[in-house]
């Protein structure tokens, strides 16, 4: 989920306004009052509702949390109960759908308007050729399309390192 987030932060994505009405949550805290609900209708065992509260802490807090075996099996339970109850109910999964679908056609409008603004050639404008105590010839390019520098290694010593500077 926080890899979503940071795609979402490079590209420039910004949410519809609906989707920012529920983004406008407080994000350092989790709000489990609509899970709690669902847990309570029957989505997971009442009495770990404690512990179901403290694993998804520790999954917000982190993009690898350190979960025992038998929280692992208490999210995969989880899980396996939220997969049924999508693809059983045609109503539900239909909605779900409709969700994913919206949100995967707002990051291909960012991300394709992102990719529009890049030239198709580029020009690049030699700076300099260095030579380095190894052996290995380095030529630096400029582009002023990017307004960035490239590094470039000219001899057979090292042909794998390119690196892009601003």
């Amino acid at each position: 989920m926080n890899h979503l987030k940071k795609i979402k932060e490079q590209i420039g994505f910004e949410p519809s306004p609906a989707r920012r009405q529920i983004q406008e949550i407080d994000e350092s805290s989790v709000d489990l009052g609509k899970f709690d609900i669902l847990v309570r209708a029957g989505l997971a065992n009442k009495a770990q509702i404690q512990r179901l509260h403290s694993i998804i802490e520790k999954m917000h807090e982190s993009d690898n949390p350190n979960l025992t075996r038998a929280d692992r099996m208490i999210v995969t339970n989880l899980f396996n109960k939220m997969i049924d109850l999508l693809t059983n109910n045609p109503a539900i999964f239909q909605k779900a759908r409709q969700s994913v679908k919206e949100t995967y056609e707002e990051l291909d409008e960012a991300f394709n308007d992102e990719t529009k603004s890049l030239p198709a050639i580029l020009i690049l404008k030699r700076q300099a050729i260095r030579m380095f105590p190894n052996g290995v010839r380095v030529a630096t390019y400029f582009s002023n399309q990017l307004k960035r520098t490239f590094t470039l290694p000219l001899s057979d010593l090292d042909t794998s390192a390119f690196n892009g500077d601003k």
